[in-house]
C-alpha cells in the first residue's frame, strides 16, 4: 500500500515524499524521487525517528501486518515530539469508530485507539476508511471474501446480497493524493473537514453475488462451472473464533470479514456515513478490471503466506517494517514458538492441547483457559501501549511519581522500556542467554488431579522439580532453563480478569513512617497491593520475570519482593531486577492514568534506602547485641505508626 501512496504523492508534483527505513536494511524498492531517511526502530529514546520526522508536515503509517504492536505507538510518540502536526494511522479497512464493530472486535479497536493516542497526544489525525482492499480480499482465497478463485469454490455468507464498501490500492491511493493537495485550513474543503476523523473512500459498494457475477465476465464462466455453498454469517464468525483459540492462521480473516457482511448493515459505511468520492473528485471505477487484476494474482501462484511478492506491486513502505513479532492485529498467525515446543518438549507433552496468541503459546489449557489468557494479553497490551510504554519512554521532567518509586531514577528508563516492549510483542529484543531454547514464551496450564500431566523442570538455583509441585505454591510460575514455560496452576483461573482500569485505588502514604499503608496491600499475597486480584498484573509479573531471566544483563540475585514497601525500598538496580515493580509501576499507572498524588518521599540514603527514625517506646524488651557491637537485634513483632497503621517490624 506504501508503494501506491508514495507514487500518487509524487505524482501531483506538490509534495516531497519521504520514506523511513529501518538502518539495519530495506528490502523494499523504493519509487524514482522518493527521499529515504534510516531509522532505528529498536532505539528506546528514538533518537533517529525523531529526527527523521522532524520538519515532516504529515505522516503516514503503513504497517506491514506483522508488525510489533507496540510500533505504531512508537513512531506515533517520535512524530508528535518533532512537530507533526498531521498523522494518518495504520487501519485501512472496515468502519473502526463504528461502535459496535468497534466493541466486538480487537482488530478494530486497536486501530481506534491508535487515533485517539494521537489526539491525546496534541496532533491530529485522518482515519482512511476504506473497507477491505478488493484484489488482495478476493485473491486471498476462501476465508477472507468467500471466494476459491483457483478451485472455482464460493462460500456465500447468509444469502450472499448483504453489501459492503471496498477500495482498490490505486483509489486509496488516488483519496490520498487528492487529500493532501488540499489546503490546510481557510478553504471550503480542506484538511480540517476532516481533522480527528474519518475519511470514508468507496470503489465499490457491493455484495459476494456481485463479486462472483464479475469473476464469471472475466473467467469465462457460470454458476454451473462454481461449487457455491451458503453459511449464516454469524456461524462463520464463531467458527472463525474457535479457529484462532486451535491456532489456525485462516481463523482472523474469516471473523473479521463475515462480522462486516453482518444483514445487519454495519459494515455498509457508504451508506451509513457517504463517501468522499466527488468531493476529492475520485473516477468511477470498473469492477471487472479490479476483478482481472485478483484473478492475474491469484493465477501467478502467490498466496498470503508465502514469502513471494504480490506481482506487479511495489513494495515500498511509507513507515512500516517487516518483523514478525506479536501482533494483536493478527493474533492466529503460526507462532515462531511451535515448532521450537516440537524440538523441545516431550511427547507427552507435545500431545497436550494447544494454542496462541500471536507469539504466546498456549499448553494443555483447554478452550475456557485458552479464551481467559486471550482476553487477559489483549487488555495488558492495551494498558501497556496506551499508559505505560509512553511514560516509560518520558523525559526526566516529565516521567511519573511511579517510575521514581519502583526504579528509582532514570538511569535505568530504556531498560525498563526494553522490557515491557518484550511483553507486548511476545520476544525478546535481545539474544537468549546460554541454555535459554527460546526468546518466545509458552504458557503451560498445570492441573495437580491429572497426574498424568507432568514433567521435571530446572530451578534458577540449579535443583529440579516438577511442574506440579510449583503449584503447591502461588498461582504462577516461570523457570526458562531448559524449557521457555510459565506454568499456571488451578488457582490463577480464580482470580477476575479485569477490567484494567478501575480494579487499582492510588496508594495511600502514611507520612510518619514515609511507607505505603497497609489498607492498601492485600493479605492474600504476601502483603502485596490489590493489584495481585487480577490476572493481567499476575501475567505481567511472570512475563516480565520470565524475560528478565532470559535474556537481561540484570539477572536477579536475591528472592522476589512482593511487598510494596520491601519493593520501593530496594536499590535501583535490585529493582530492575524485581518483577513484582514491574507490576506495582504499570498497574497504577493504567488504572489511574497519571492521577495519583500520594507517593513516599525520595530515598537519601546512600545506598539507596531512607533511614526511618521512630520512637518506638521500647521498656525491657529481650535482645542481643552483636559480636563487632554495631548491631542490636531486638525481638519486636510489630510497631503502632498511629492512624491505626500497625506495621510488622520484620518489614522495617
Amino acid at each position: 500500500m506504501g508503494g501506491y501512496f508514495a507514487e500518487a504523492l509524487l505524482k501531483t508534483g506538490k509534495h516531497t515524499v519521504t520514506a523511513l527505513q529501518r538502518a539495519d536494511g530495506s528490502k523494499g524498492t523504493l519509487p524514482t524521487g522518493i527521499l529515504t531517511a534510516a531509522v532505528d526502530y529498536d532505539d528506546p529514546n528514538q533518537e533517529s525517528l525523531t529526527a527523521a520526522l522532524t520538519g515532516q508536515q504529515i505522516l503516514i503509517i503503513t504497517l506491514s501486518v506483522r508488525a510489533p504492536p507496540h510500533l505504531q505507538s512508537q513512531i506515533i510518540h517520535a512524530a508528535v515530539k518533532a512537530g507533526v502536526k498531521w498523522i494518518m494511522p495504520n487501519g485501512w479497512g472496515a468502519d473502526v469508530f463504528h461502535p459496535t464493530l468497534r466493541a466486538e472486535e480487537p482488530y478494530f479497536e486497536a486501530i481506534a485507539l491508535a487515533c485517539e493516542e494521537v489526539e491525546a497526544l496534541g496532533a491530529n489525525y485522518i482515519a482512511m476508511v476504506c473497507g477491505f482492499w478488493y484484489e488482495w480480499s478476493l485473491a486471498c482465497g476462501e476465508p477472507w471474501l468467500g471466494f476459491d478463485i483457483k478451485g472455482r469454490k464460493a462460500t456465500f455468507f447468509d444469502a450472499g446480497e448483504t453489501k459492503i464498501g471496498s477500495s482498490t490500492w490505486v483509489q486509496c491511493a488516488r483519496a490520498l493524493a487528492a487529500l493532501l493537495s488540499l489546503p490546510e485550513e481557510g478553504a471550503e474543503v480542506s484538511l480540517q473537514r476532516w481533522k480527528n476523523g474519518a475519511l470514508y473512500v468507496s470503489s465499490f459498494r457491493i455484495c459476494q453475488r456481485e463479486m462472483l457475477d464479475s469473476l464469471h465476465r472475466v473467467m469465462g464462466t457460470s454458476d454451473q462451472d462454481w461449487t457455491i455453498t451458503r453459511q449464516p454469517s454469524g456461524e462463520r464468525r464463531e467458527e472463525g473464533r474457535e479457529e484462532v483459540r486451535k491456532g489456525i492462521e485462516t481463523g482472523f480473516p474469516k471473523t473479521l470479514y463475515s462480522r462486516v457482511f453482518f444483514p445487519n448493515g454495519d459494515g455498509d459505511y457508504e451508506v451509513n456515513h457517504g463517501v468522499a468520492k466527488q468531493v476529492l473528485g475520485l473516477p468511477e471505477e470498473d469492477m471487472d478490471e479490479a476483478t482481472r487484476r485478483a484473478v492475474e494474482i491469484v493465477e501467478s501462484g502467490w498466496t498470503p503466506f508465502g514469502s513471494a511478492p504480490l506481482p506487479k506491486m511495489s513494495q515500498t513502505l511509507t513507515v512500516g517494517e517487516k518483523d514478525t513479532l506479536w501482533s494483536r492485529e493478527v493474533n492466529a498467525l503460526p507462532s515462531n514458538h511451535m515448532h521450537i515446543l516440537d524440538n523441545l518438549i516431550s511427547n507427552a507433552v507435545a500431545n497436550w492441547e494447544r494454542g496462541s496468541r500471536g507469539r504466546y503459546g498456549f499448553v494443555g489449557c483447554n478452550d475456557a483457559r485458552q479464551a481467559t489468557l486471550s482476553r487477559a494479553l489483549d487488555s495488558l497490551y492495551t494498558a501497556l501501549v496506551r499508559t505505560v510504554l509512553p511514560d516509560s519512554r518520558a523525559s526526566a521532567a516529565t516521567t511519573s511519581e511511579a517510575f521514581r518509586v519502583f526504579f528509582g531514577d532514570r538511569v535505568g528508563a530504556a531498560f525498563v522500556a526494553r522490557i515491557l516492549t518484550e511483553v507486548t510483542t511476545g520476544q525478546a529484543k535481545r539474544a537468549p542467554i546460554g541454555g535459554f531454547s527460546s526468546g518466545s514464551p509458552t504458557f503451560v496450564c498445570i492441573d495437580p488431579t491429572q497426574p498424568e500431566k507432568n514433567f521435571n523442570m530446572i530451578k534458577p538455583d540449579g535443583s529440579t522439580t516438577d511442574a506440579i509441585a510449583l503449584c503447591t505454591g502461588g498461582p504462577a510460575a516461570s523457570y526458562v532453563n531448559p524449557l521457555p514455560f510459565i506454568i499456571l496452576c488451578p488457582k490463577f483461573f480464580l482470580f477476575p480478569e479485569g477490567p484494567i482500569s478501575g480494579r487499582v485505588d492510588c496508594p495511600v502514604v502514611n507520612r510518619k513512617a514515609n511507607r505505603f499503608r497497609r489498607k492498601w496491600r492485600d493479605p492474600s499475597r504476601v502483603t502485596g497491593a490489590s493489584v495481585y486480584g487480577n490476572i493481567q498484573w499476575i501475567l505481567l509479573e511472570e512475563i516480565v520475570h520470565y524475560y528478565l531471566y532470559a535474556q537481561s544483563e540484570i539477572i536477579q540475585r536475591h528472592p522476589e519482593v512482593y511487598n510494596i514497601n520491601e519493593a520501593w525500598g530496594l536499590s535501583p538496580r535490585e529493582q530492575l531486577g524485581n518483577a513484582p515493580n514491574y507490576a506495582y509501576y504499570a498497574s497504577i499507572l493504567a488504572a489511574v492514568h497519571l492521577n495519583c498524588t500520594d507517593w513516599p518521599r525520595a530515598r537519601s540514603a546512600a545506598d539507596g534506602r531512607e533511614l526511618l527514625e521512630v520512637d518506638i517506646g521500647l521498656k525491657n524488651q529481650p535482645g542481643t547485641v552483636s559480636d563487632d557491637q554495631t548491631d542490636v537485634v531486638i525481638n519486636v513483632t510489630s510497631i503502632d505508626f498511629g492512624d491505626g497503621e500497625i506495621v510488622d517490624a520484620a518489614g522495617l
